[in-house]
């Protein structure tokens, strides 16, 4: 089942195994990974977050990392350099309480953030194939070389542990 599959289906409520650090309640459980994509969807009122854990610190049980946050009502995003292919290395993650909603902030190490605000947000570690290999080098790969290195919402997704909030 590929990733997007897996998060819209009712499959995900069924993994029992909790991740070794719960990226909705620990502050940094996401040092060192490597901010992979946002989607927002206005109509679902939704944002979906995609981790690659290759270089992560705290989670050694997965290569991928996806948090789905619903019922947003607050979204920002802000990243340097635009155009440009870069690995956008998680420095500060963290989550909280901000008037009642949970609140998602993700600090990139070369800089940018991201914060969203929702009603609660479920977070899946997995495993993607060829997740374990090597990125791909952004200063030479083709953009079709990088996208295939790289974890994506239609790549086949394993879940190994969950947490809800």
């Amino acid at each position: 089942m590929d990733l997007e599959e897996f998060l819209r289906s009712d499959d995900r409520l069924s993994v029992e195994r909790r991740p070794e650090a719960d990226a909705l309640r620990e502050i940094d459980a996401h040092a060192e990974s490597a901010l992979v994509d946002l989607r927002a969807s206005f109509v679902e009122s939704s944002v979906w977050v995609l981790l690659d854990c290759r270089g992560s610190l705290h989670v050694p049980e997965a290569n991928t990392a996806a948090v789905v946050l619903r019922g947003v009502t607050h979204v920002s995003c802000e990243l340097p350099r635009p155009g440009t292919f870069a690995w956008r290395t998680v420095g500060d993650w963290r989550v909280g309480e901000v008037d009642g909603a949970l609140e998602l902030f993700v600090g990139l190490l070369a800089g940018g953030e991201v914060t969203v605000r929702a009603a609660g947000a479920e977070y899946f570690v997995g495993d993607v194939p060829g997740g374990d290999e090597p990125p791909p080098d952004f200063t030479t790969a083709s953009p079709a070389e990088v996208h295939a290195g790289m974890a994506g919402w239609s790549s086949e997704f394993r879940p190994v542990a969950a947490s809800f909030r």
